[in-house]
């Protein structure tokens, strides 16, 4: 993926044919029929949509896709958290409202949590210990993070909002309480890093949580995942559809529990799931 800290290209044995590769991405074995792609390689620039960018020297070179013209957009983003808003857990930011915005194109990094099975930790719009907060009725398109982050604090309301292409994944609440993601539109995510989900509550504190009548559909892996932790979660009436369309060992709405005896009294009830896909390989 063009960066180093996911996956490095090591020894090349030129007479086998054989590569070995390093870094966090390398947490299971290649299977025979597992995709991969090389990116960043100035002698494999050979058709169309294709790139190399100089790092010493800053200088892109890029092999126009169908379509191009001098009238488009090249567009290199250099920020991350388009909105950034942080209290403590003692002072929280309160009563703020994001209506009827565009967060379009951001950058990526695999260091937002983003390398092994790490689910990400941050968002274009990042509300760090907010409370009575809203995002309602924005649109997020092209983004190298989640559209939406919110890491402690509680009692917010993110609805109504279209999320698309995205390079990690839609909406994540870290250790947040009392929150409506509701009526949101999320789609094709998971384009470059794939272990996400179009909504992810993460971590001990994410309680009380109601994520309802959302219409996900094609995430690379999770639509809906509550992942080691929370609470008294109710997941319903979301249409959750095309999902782990490059992951397997997962699924559409996931639980991810690793202490047998906690009763987290979570509900799950009147979702509609389809294809629940599962990408795999020869073992």
């Amino acid at each position: 993926r063009a960066y180093k800290e996911i996956v490095s290209l090591g020894d090349i044995d030129a007479e086998t044919g054989v590569v070995q590769v390093s870094g966090p991405e390398c947490t299971a074995p290649l299977q025979t029929g597992d995709r991969y792609f090389v990116e960043n390689l100035r002698a494999a620039l050979d058709a169309p949509g294709e790139w190399y960018l100089n790092a010493a020297t800053g200088r892109l070179t890029i092999i126009p896709p169908a379509g191009y013209s001098e009238t488009s957009q090249i567009i290199a983003p250099v920020v991350g958290r388009v909105i950034e808003l942080s209290g403590t857990r003692e002072q929280p930011i309160q009563h703020l409202h994001f209506r009827g915005l565009t967060f379009r194109v951001s950058h990526y990094t695999p260091e937002d949590g983003c390398g092994g099975y790490g689910m990400g930790n941050n968002g274009a719009v990042y509300l760090g210990h907010a409370a009575y907060s809203s995002i309602e009725g924005c649109t997020f398109a092209g983004l190298g993070r989640y559209a939406v982050c919110v890491a402690g604090g509680g009692d917010n309301s993110i609805t109504h909002n279209h999320i698309s292409d995205s390079a990690q994944g839609g909406i994540l609440l870290l250790g947040s309480a009392r929150n409506l993601v509701t009526d949101n539109h999320i789609h094709d995510i998971g384009v470059v890093y794939k272990h996400i989900g179009g909504v992810v509550l993460q971590g001990a504190g994410t309680d009380d949580n109601l994520v309802a009548h959302n219409w996900i559909h094609d995430s690379s892996r999770y639509g809906i995942t509550i992942k080691i932790g929370g609470l008294r979660n109710v997941i319903e009436f979301n249409r959750v559809e095309r999902t782990n369309t490059e992951t397997y060992d997962t699924g559409a709405i996931e639980v991810t529990q690793q202490d047998r005896n906690l009763r987290a009294h979570s509900i799950i009830r009147n979702n509609i799931v389809a294809d629940s896909i599962g990408y795999s390989s020869e073992f």
